[in-house]
């Protein structure tokens, strides 16, 4: 009988197994398990990254849509400008013989008003605005003169502006770049006093900076045309019948 007891106590020291306890297979799993926990998380950044794609394609168009615009061409398409009185000036020349000897008349005047629509992208769809002279402010080398030029050969007290409305522009390029030249025609119709007749303007444009257009228009007309009679006076004979009418201008946007 005491033998039995001795082989049954260490069975009795034993820790006891209860019905649903994990056993050593259990905890073995859960030391397997936890290693998996701690990978999860790193997986994380990348799905958050993926996130970003769509923004950054976005930035890549706004950067590129400035460069459809070429860098020597003027910023904005359309524009006004308007002729500058300071730096413009309307002149008329002709010779005549005075006293016996042969002289060029140029009569000048900054009374000069006058405008321009210029597009640069297009050109073609650039409009010149009618151009007024005032009649009776031309100023030659001789009060006299001047004062015959403005009662009796201009008559502006009946008659103050030279006016030139333009119809078309002939020349015009395709495209216009800071500094280009252009080298135009324009027609158009010319009144001086009251007589309107067509007439045609040489103007040769430089596009000196997007603030500043500089140019030059020129043409030859008969003062027959217009009724322009000279005052018959002793010393003065062979006044030309043409006349040389030019306007050099500076304008500036509005």
């Amino acid at each position: 009988m005491v033998g039995v007891l001795l082989g049954l106590m260490p069975l009795a020291c034993a820790p006891r197994i209860e019905a649903g306890q994990p056993t050593a297979v259990v905890a073995q799993a859960t030391a397997v398990f936890e290693p998996v926990v701690t990978i999860l998380p790193p997986t994380a950044p990348p799905v958050t990254a993926t996130v970003f794609v769509a923004p950054t394609a976005m930035a890549t168009e706004v950067v590129v849509e400035p460069t459809l615009m070429p860098a020597t061409s003027p910023a904005s398409a359309g524009k006004r400008f308007k002729l500058q009185p300071a730096e413009t000036v309307a002149s008329f020349s002709l010779t005549e013989v005075l006293y016996g000897t042969l002289k060029t008349v140029v009569g000048t005047t900054s009374e000069v008003q006058g405008g321009l629509a210029v597009d640069f992208l297009n050109p073609g769809k650039t409009s010149l605005d009618p151009i007024e002279i005032g009649a009776g402010s031309f100023a030659t080398d001789s009060g006299r003169r001047d004062g015959a030029i403005r009662r009796f050969i201009l008559d502006a007290g009946n008659y103050p502006l030279i006016r030139f409305v333009p119809q078309t522009i002939a020349g015009l390029p395709d495209t216009v770049k800071l500094g280009d030249k252009l080298a135009l025609s324009v027609m158009g119709d010319l009144t001086i006093r009251d007589t309107t007749r067509p007439e045609t303007f040489a103007l040769a444009v430089l596009v000196a900076t997007e603030q500043r257009l500089e140019g030059v228009a020129t043409t030859t007309v008969l003062r027959s045309n217009y009724g322009l009679s000279i005052p018959s006076l002793p010393f003065l004979a062979d006044v030309a019948d043409e006349i040389v009418l030019e306007i050099r201008f500076v304008a500036a946007p509005e």
